[in-house]
């Protein structure tokens, strides 16, 4: 019902199964995770492929920017996290 309008877009940032597993093994993802479990935010869920994660809940991506375009940063640590804008299906 909140995106019953046409206009109306839903956005969310979201981390990439990288930094769940931390499978690049950097020690800022693990400082990362260890203060999000501080603040009582434990992730437990990481993304790959937005797009079909968005449409299995009837919503279409929009646009999908990683942090690293944001800030202009050729770090690939920035490419993991990542936000995105969807509008119903």
């Amino acid at each position: 019902p909140l995106l019953a309008h046409p206009e109306s877009r839903f956005w969310l940032d979201y981390i990439t199964p990288e930094v769940l597993t931390n499978s690049v093994n950097r020690r800022e993802i693990d400082t990362f995770l260890t203060a999000t479990r501080t603040l009582g935010e434990p992730l437990f869920n990481a993304f790959g492929d937005i797009a079909t994660t968005l449409s299995a809940a009837g919503l279409a991506l929009v646009e999908e920017t990683r942090a690293a375009a944001l800030i202009k940063s050729n770090d690939p640590l920035y490419g993991f996290y990542r936000f995105a804008v969807a509008r119903k299906a």
